[in-house]
């Protein structure tokens, strides 16, 4: 099987939910509490072990940025009717070659109920050097159906934007107080409460910092109002022990022009959730579509 067959197997797109980003785990931090990463055992070919069951998976990459050393990797399942694949038991395989035996396989866990827009799992799947990877999965489902996908992921060498042990990037950001033409200076409604300090400020007050760049009225992958919501939960569980910025990601008259302090960390997607320690370091960091439990061990390794 070539890679044109393989990626028919889904009828997907090279990347089908966009402009989502990140990568959590490995070189980014604490990784999903999913079963490790192996090697795939199998004699069977990364086609064949996707092909066949009871139908074809839409399956969609949620992170839009996958880099070298980073062994986290999300994605959302829809079922061949649109609905989504939810609570299944999933196993993930890649490879370089859909005719050849997966490099590895993991198996991945369900983000339960907090992202209604798509069906999210999360696993441990490292990718070992840049260039494209295909992802498999096989999706089991409680009415003992089977079902299988496939996508191709472009791996990068590396990151332009920070990565853990890179200093944050000091960068003015809207406050309630310095609006800096902000407009919408927050799209969630109601506003959230993360406009309290400039990222400049934060990251010379001696405090930890968890910083989202998110647009909740304007994301085209409705991912980044829940991702708000939860880093707000954080915020409130923490208190003041910590600095939590969100930053709108466009200008309500600009969306998809990304805004500046999001041009200035080199992102070109969203939304990017950063975790950085009392001295200005980036210690991980999350792709636009996570969970809580995900979220409070990050926060958690941040000492909070």
């Amino acid at each position: 099987m070539n890679r044109r067959d393989f990626l028919r197997i889904g009828a997907l797109a090279p990347v089908a939910v966009p402009l989502l980003a990140g990568c959590s785990g490995g070189k980014d931090g604490p990784a999903a509490k999913s079963p490790g990463a192996t090697t795939a055992a199998t004699g069977r070919s990364l086609g064949d072990l996707v092909s066949g069951g009871d139908g074809q998976l839409q399956m969609g990459d949620a992170q839009g940025e996958n880099v070298v050393g980073a062994d986290r990797i999300a994605f959302g399942l829809r079922a061949p009717d649109k609905t989504a694949v939810t609570d299944a038991d999933v196993t993930v395989y890649a490879g370089r070659d859909a005719g050849q035996p997966p490099l590895a396989e993991a198996k991945a866990t369900w983000v339960a109920g907090e992202l209604a827009p798509m069906a999210l799992y999360v696993a441990k799947l490292p990718f070992a050097t840049p260039g494209e990877w295909l992802v498999g999965v096989r999706a089991k489902t409680k009415d003992g159906k089977t079902y299988n996908g496939g996508l191709r992921l472009e791996v990068a060498g590396t990151s332009p934007s920070p990565m853990p042990g890179d200093r944050a990037i000091s960068t003015p950001t809207p406050t309630t107080a310095r609006p800096m033409g902000a407009d919408p200076l927050c799209s969630d409604a109601p506003v959230c409460s993360m406009h309290g300090v400039s990222l400049d400020k934060a990251l010379t007050n001696g405090k930890p910092t968890v910083i989202t760049f998110a647009a909740p009225a304007y994301c085209q992958s409705e991912t980044c109002g829940p991702v708000v919501a939860l880093v707000e939960e954080q915020a409130a569980r923490v208190g003041g022990r910590a600095n939590f910025i969100h930053v709108e990601a466009y200008d309500k008259d600009k969306v998809g022009v990304l805004a500046k302090p999001l041009a200035q960390w080199k992102f070109v997607i969203e939304p990017w959730t950063y975790f950085i320690d009392a001295k200005g370091v980036v210690k991980s960091r999350l792709p636009g579509a996570f969970g809580a439990a995900e979220l409070a061990e990050h926060v958690a390794a941040l000492g909070l």
